[in-house]
């Protein structure tokens, strides 16, 4: 509105307005309050598509064993873990040093020059890991970083296609993993249901947040659930965890039934473990103290695991038929459409969890991906030649305090790997190689490819 105002005040002038992400409604606000009824307005939408980012969402099952395994093939890559907390920034980032990652942490309350020197490492150096807050990013632009994790569920779309699209700027593949869990989705009601905000606002930020869960817990092609958010239509993507691995939905009444029917009969007052607990049949001390392993519940549920249950009970609450009660200690109540499942009013399909799997090697991952001309699989050879050029880039930019992307990106050492030039007149065939970095580079990276080939390393 104070945009609209200032518009006016310099006389009507043209406009421009522009935004990095927003959906048909948001653009649809932004035009009603900037511009005046009547005026013949052009809207231009760009795609919203990014074929080189694979899309991997899982329910949360001990996160941090998770990253570390994500990260398993990844230890010479640059990327970027987003954290809901501060202090879940510090305690990543100390977990992954101590697995020999090279870690920083970064968040708001870090002091200034804290801050700057893990941004210039993550910006100068390859293989740099940053565990941070949505804080970190705005104006970051390294083009190289190869993945974007989430350690905790963003709470809208429009924040996590902003954070994913921080990846894979130079057009080479990356990956994302997003983690969630009942817990996210909890906070992120509570966050939102607590603002001092219009009941206006707090239903569209209820119905992004909504979006994000379906997100998590859908069935279809990750990327043509994305695109479809922002009114862009697409096929399967083929390569989202959903397209490589397929989900198919069952009838999750009966099980809903017993999970809702354990809640009733525990007097609505009690969290998530307890109530799997109870329906699987784990007698524990404050189960056996409240006497509920008297119930007709208890262990009705001894048929699965409490992971099973715990993931049956995360989509119930995704669905909107459990709910917290608001007693401020994350106990479980049952919503009306709760009711109408259990009274067998309403059935309602559950996508099965997946059993766990285990990483995939560098080559699978790189498979199927999308790639640019130029950025095929490297053999064993060319692969130990790019990272041996990747450390000259490395000691350059350190040298020159400058980002390591400036001396040449991935893309560039990727034709050189491949090409192998050996003189500066046949370095001048390489993607990115102009005459200014020619001259200030090309001596220094032809002398390191024809010794790498004069004395290739071991087999």
């Amino acid at each position: 509105r104070a945009l609209s105002r200032a518009r006016e005040a310099l006389g009507d002038v043209q406009t421009v307005a522009l935004t990095a992400t927003a959906d048909k409604a948001t653009r649809a606000e932004i035009a009603e309050r900037l511009f005046p009824q009547g005026r013949d307005l052009k809207t231009f939408v760009h795609s919203f598509d990014r074929p080189n980012i694979g899309l991997t969402f899982a329910a949360k099952d001990n996160p941090t064993r998770q990253i570390e395994r994500f990260l398993k093939h990844r230890r010479s890559e640059s990327g970027i873990i987003y954290c809901s907390s501060r202090k879940r920034t510090e305690q990543l980032a100390e977990s992954l040093k101590k697995d020999g990652f090279n870690a920083y942490p970064y968040h708001a309350g870090l002091d200034q020059g804290t801050r700057m020197r893990n941004q210039d490492t993550f910006l100068q150096e390859d293989g740099v890991v940053m565990t941070a807050t949505v804080a970190f990013g705005m104006g970051i632009n390294k083009p190289d970083v190869r993945f974007v994790c989430h350690a905790d569920m963003p709470g809208n779309v429009e924040g996590y296609y902003q954070e994913i699209g921080r990846a894979g700027r130079d057009g080479l593949p990356a990956d994302t993993l997003t983690l969630y869990g009942l817990d996210d989705m909890a906070l992120r009601r509570r966050q939102i249901d607590e603002k001092e905000v219009p009941d206006e606002r707090r239903r569209v930020e209820r119905r992004k947040l909504e979006a994000m869960i379906a997100l998590c817990e859908g069935a279809a092609c990750r990327r043509q659930s994305l695109l479809a958010y922002f009114d862009e239509a697409s096929g399967h993507c083929g390569r989202c965890d959903l397209c490589r691995g397929g989900v198919t939905l069952v009838d999750g009444t009966v099980p809903a039934q017993k999970i809702l029917s354990a809640i009733v009969r525990t007097g609505q007052r009690y969290g998530a473990a307890y109530v799997c607990d109870v329906v699987h049949g784990k007698v524990s001390e404050p189960i056996r103290r409240n006497g509920h392993e008297q119930l007709k519940t208890f262990g009705v549920g001894a048929d699965k695991p409490v992971a099973a249950w715990r993931a049956i009970l995360r989509q119930l609450f995704a669905a909107g038929a459990v709910a917290e009660n608001g007693d401020g200690y994350g106990g479980l109540t049952m919503t009306d459409k709760g009711e109408a499942i259990l009274f067998g009013r309403e059935p309602v399909q559950l996508r099965p969890d997946p059993e766990p799997k285990s990483a995939e090697p560098r080559e699978r991952r790189r498979a199927g991906a999308v790639r640019d001309a130029g950025s095929d699989d490297l053999s064993p050879t060319d692969e130990a030649l790019f990272q041996h050029l990747r450390g000259l880039r490395a000691t350059i930019a350190r040298a020159d305090n400058i980002a390591a992307f400036m001396v040449f990106p991935d893309r560039t050492l990727i034709e050189m790997a491949k090409g192998k030039p050996v003189d500066l007149y046949a370095l001048r065939t390489v993607h990115g190689v102009g005459e200014r970095k020619r001259e200030a580079y090309g001596d220094r990276f032809v002398a390191a490819i024809a010794e790498f080939l004069a004395h290739p390393p071991a087999a």
